[in-house]
């Protein structure tokens, strides 16, 4: 709307999203300040977030200058209670990728490219590289890693959908409802075993 503050829109239409979640038990939903901006979040064990081509918005964001690309949909397997990303489980989010590739064919597939050496390498686990050398698209692996790790001592990585920013906030919540049904399925994978 015309002279309506832009953030507050923003905030609003995730706001609105949170409350039309009923995401079928055991999987939990809320609403959080992203990690990588001002904006919000509303999670569902995946972050769905309106996605800016700058994160330095409004100063860039409103008024003609640049537009929203649309709602971003992160599906990721989070690990909590950490300092650092070195120990993910790499061979667990590998585990998971045939359900993510069977619930959907519009993955972004821009490569991931993990910050942190042992993110990408891997040590004592496989990292990024050893699964996409195993099969895994190279586009899975997008996330937050060792910075978040440190800042709230959590991690994750997967893959990521992005929505038109014409969607409406009817058919987004849509989107959400049917991926709860993958999330579920994925929250059944049994970590594989790995050998040290």
């Amino acid at each position: 709307m015309p002279g309506e503050d832009f953030v507050i829109a923003l905030r609003a239409r995730i706001s609105w999203l949170h409350g039309q979640l009923a995401p079928p038990a055991p999987i939990h939903h809320d609403l959080v300040s992203s990690a990588a901006g001002v904006s919000w979040v509303a999670r569902l064990y995946t972050e769905v977030e309106e996605n800016l081509p700058v994160r330095d918005f409004p100063k860039y964001a409103g008024g003609g200058l640049r537009q929203l690309r649309g709602p971003s949909i992160k599906v990721c397997l989070q690990q909590r209670n950490v300092a650092t990303s070195a120990g993910y489980n790499w061979h667990y989010l590998a585990a998971m990728w045939p359900l993510m590739h069977a619930a959907r064919t519009d993955w972004v597939t821009n490569r991931a490219h993990p910050k942190a050496a042992h993110d990408r390498a891997g040590h004592d686990r496989a990292g990024h590289q050893q699964i996409v050398a195993a099969g895994v698209p190279p586009y899975v692996g997008i996330g937050f890693g060792e910075a978040q790790a440190k800042i709230d001592g959590a991690c994750m990585f997967g893959a990521r959908v992005q929505l038109p920013p014409t969607i409406t906030l009817g058919d987004l919540a849509q989107e959400l409802s049917t991926l709860s049904g993958l999330i579920n399925d994925m929250a059944n994978v049994v970590p594989p075993e790995v050998a040290q």
